[in-house]
């Protein structure tokens, strides 16, 4: 599940694209297919945002350069939230727009995919989650993303139409995010072999509960695997995250690292707050015993 983000009281940055506008006809991003439909576009002639710099070494778009917010590539959003490219699943900020152009609601979350998924699915009206600008980082302490996300609904309130919809106080349901379950997550793109530890580390810290297993959390691919997620499942619901260590195209590494740095030989492998749990058969005990939800209840979002 996405969560939203404080804000923080640092700068506000954010970058944009040296191409003067996006139409519907021309979006930019990587890995997104070409969208034909030539009456539509992005830009506007009113005063748009600006925001201070921020270090283009920080953000995902190849072609993203410093800027103005609405000048940023429009990235059309699939109709399936099962289609949300996987790319997205990184911490950041995003704007969502209508199909007329128009900004339906902006967030900072730890996980784009995962609150655009969301979107897709309650919202359900295509027309209205069409397309996306984001700024995607590697890690929540890049940027300062509350800040970021704060100033543009503030400057389009200024500049703008007023209050996109999603964050005033008529449109709640932008803000639902219960129903989708969270993504599993990845390294991020090119992490070397000897970098693999220190991202072990690095989504640690950045998440609460997270299990090591074989497969994706949807499908596992072993039934010790399968029986864990059931397992957090029933007391935690969305609230914890997978990492699948067969999959060495977008992890690779981790099925080997894992096992040196818990110093446990199989999978999978449960952490909770950072610290190891153990595998299927003591997740299973603690079950068993009532440990596991002791451990696991003050985690839960609506008890906290």
């Amino acid at each position: 599940m996405a969560q939203r983000l404080p804000a923080f009281s640092a700068s506000i940055a954010l970058v944009a694209s040296k191409r003067g506008s996006a139409t519907l006809s021309s979006f930019t991003a990587s890995r997104v297919p070409l969208v034909r439909h030539s009456t539509v576009s992005f830009h506007r002639q009113r005063p748009t945002p600006r925001f201070p710099q921020l270090p283009p070494d920080s953000i995902r778009s190849p072609t993203a350069q410093l800027g103005n917010v609405e000048d940023l590539p429009a990235e059309r959003i699939p109709g399936d939230a099962a289609l949300v490219p996987q790319h997205w699943h990184r911490p950041g900020v995003y704007g969502v727009y209508s199909i007329n152009a128009e900004l339906q609601y902006v967030a900072a979350v730890r996980d784009v995919g995962a609150a655009i998924a969301t979107h897709i699915t309650i919202i359900n009206d295509p027309k209205l989650v069409f397309a996306v600008r984001m700024i995607l980082v590697d890690t929540v302490e890049q940027a300062p993303l509350g800040d970021i996300a704060e100033t543009w609904v503030l400057t389009h309130f200024e500049h703008g139409p007023g209050v996109p919809p999603g964050n005033g106080d008529a449109a709640p349901i932008w803000r639902e995010e219960e129903l989708v379950r969270t993504a599993d997550i990845y390294f991020p793109p090119n992490t070397e072999p000897e970098m693999v530890r220190s991202a072990i580390k690095r989504v640690l810290r950045e998440n609460k509960v997270l299990l090591f297993m074989k497969g994706t959390r949807e499908e596992p691919r072993c039934g010790f695997s399968k029986r864990t997620v059931e397992m957090l499942d029933s007391v935690l619901g969305n609230e914890f995250v997978c990492m699948d260590v067969l999959d060495e195209i977008r992890n690779r590494g981790l099925r080997e690292e894992i096992k040196k740095f818990s110093e446990w030989p199989t999978i999978p492998q449960l952490y909770v707050n950072g610290d190891f749990v153990g595998g299927a058969d003591i997740v299973q005990s603690m079950k068993d015993s009532g440990e596991l939800d002791t451990l696991l209840q003050p985690l839960v979002k609506s008890a906290n």
